[in-house]
This record gives C-alpha cells, sequence and structure tokens, in this order.
C-alpha cells in the first residue's frame, strides 16, 4: 500500500493572512486540493495521510471539502501534539 504524505502545517504567518497558506484559494479553489488532485489521479497512491496545524482539522476532515473537489481517496488527518 502507497501512502501519500501530505504536510499541510503552516500557519501562513509569511502571507499577513487570517488562513493557512494551503487554504488560499487561486481560481476558486484552496491551494492544498491541488496537491490532493495530484495524489488522487496518480496509479500509485493508495491513501492520503494529511498533517495539518491544530486548529484547522476540522476544515480538512470535512467531506464537503472533499466532495466540492471531487477527491474521493481514503484519507486520514493527523494533528501533531507538542
Amino acid at each position: 500500500m502507497n501512502i501519500a504524505i501530505i504536510l499541510a502545517g503552516g500557519d501562513g504567518s509569511r502571507t499577513g493572512l487570517a488562513i493557512p497558506k494551503q487554504f488560499i484559494e487561486i481560481k476558486r479553489k484552496p491551494i492544498l486540493v491541488y496537491t490532493l488532485e495530484r495524489f488522487e489521479h496518480h496509479p500509485l497512491t493508495d491513501s492520503i495521510l494529511i498533517v495539518c496545524k491544530e486548529g484547522w482539522e476540522e476544515k480538512v476532515q470535512c467531506n464537503d471539502f472533499y466532495n466540492n473537489y471531487y477527491i474521493h481517496l481514503n484519507r486520514k488527518v493527523n494533528v501533531p501534539r507538542d
């Protein structure tokens, strides 16, 4: 089994925005979705593990987030704790 690990743990402090960079939308799609799509369509990817910053796990785990962009791979979200 091949698991893609996506590190989406930034907080966006250098952008000066209220949201992490991975959730900034470009052409009405969050940057994170572009990454997920690449792995979704790769023939060797069976599952995705997304590592995100504490406080953003609900957004990353929300099924609407994936359904809106047709991301259907098996996925798990992990939040590192100090």
